[in-house]
């Protein structure tokens, strides 16, 4: 029988080599947190949130993950554990069943919905947009949204990212945005959340959505 997770437990950081992980740490510590970095699965197991962010390559994200042996740590801390679960921009892509970047690479399955590339030829050609999408743009969250409640209906954040959720499950809240094509920007479900942009870099209302994410975990509900 696993141990359960632990409410008052760290907020941890996973380490797989993905991403500027200071920058992270750095808005954490602003809002009030000291993070644990690791990427022991013993320390994500008894976690009180797990904060996972990423850039690159989906493929190789993919066998970082699997040569650290993480795939079933998070999988067990994400959706057996019910241990609050933040991704952020690749961490949020590979919580899907894959992507098709150069070809077809399996993520982790957690959430229904593949990652696609842009299509430079929906767009519209008077808005000269360019791939990837790098930079500001405005966020629609969903009416009843833990990460977004504080905020605005129309909330802006920093992007920088060639690939996409187009289209996911159902059972998922989803904030959108809109480049060209609309995509998924975040998803909520039960205690699973992922943001496709930087909060970390989004400035004020970036560390306001991680004030939001850590006020859902206090709130949160573990299994017994």
């Amino acid at each position: 029988m696993k141990a359960p997770a632990k409410k008052d437990g760290p907020v941890v950081v996973v380490d797989c080599g993905l991403g500027n992980l200071n920058s992270i740490k750095n808005a954490l510590v602003r809002v009030g947190v000291q993070p644990k970095i690791s990427r022991l699965p013993e320390e994500i197991l008894n976690a009180g949130a797990i904060i996972f962010p990423g850039v690159g390559a989906f493929a190789s994200a993919m066998e970082k993950i699997s040569i650290l042996g993480l795939a079933e740590t998070i999988k067990t801390a994400a959706v057996e554990k019910k241990i609050p679960f933040l991704g952020i921009c690749l961490g949020m892509q590979v919580l899907f069943d894959g992507s098709e970047e150069f070809g077809w690479h399996p993520g982790l399955g957690i959430l229904s919905g593949s990652v696609k590339a842009f299509d430079p030829t929906q767009f519209d050609p008077e808005l000269q947009l360019r791939v990837p999408h790098v930079g500001w743009n405005d966020v629609s969250p969903p009416q009843a949204s833990s990460l977004f409640c504080t905020m605005s209906e129309e909330a802006c954040f920093y992007f920088d990212h060639s690939f996409a959720v187009f289209k996911a499950g159902p059972e998922l809240s989803a904030a959108t945005c809109d480049y060209g094509q609309r995509f998924i920007a975040a998803v909520e479900f039960e205690n699973i959340m992922g943001v496709q942009f930087h909060p970390e870099i989004s400035g004020k209302l970036g560390h306001l959505l991680l004030a939001n994410f850590l006020s859902f975990v206090r709130k949160a509900e573990y299994p017994n």
